[in-house]
């Protein structure tokens, strides 16, 4: 399913490692904003990308690119204050550029 683009997506990895992978590919192509939580009940990680300064073409290639290493989750206000209420906020702002160091 092709992703079209608005300005946050958020995805749902099984892994930190999948993450650190994803993180891996994206080096020079993504550079918005992006925070990583741990939902540590579900042992499960919520990637929240921003399309920042990107074109739509260049977001829609990066969530699409997503799909490949996780799964597409609904983001709305209401899920927005449930990450920040019920899961650990692991890095903020460039958790992607962080882990493509690692």
């Amino acid at each position: 399913k092709v992703i079209t683009s608005s300005t946050e997506k958020l995805f749902l990895f099984n892994s930190l490692d999948t993450v650190i992978d994803f993180a891996h590919h994206l080096k020079d192509i993504y550079n918005g904003i992006n925070t990583l939580y741990k939902d540590t009940d579900n042992n499960a990680y919520y990637l929240l990308l921003s399309k920042s300064s990107h074109t739509e073409k260049e977001f829609g290639f990066v969530c699409n690119l997503a799909l490949e290493y996780g799964s597409r989750e609904p983001m709305s206000r209401a899920r927005g204050a449930f990450l920040n209420e019920h899961c650990e906020k692991m890095l903020d702002s460039s958790a992607l550029q962080i882990l493509a160091n690692v």
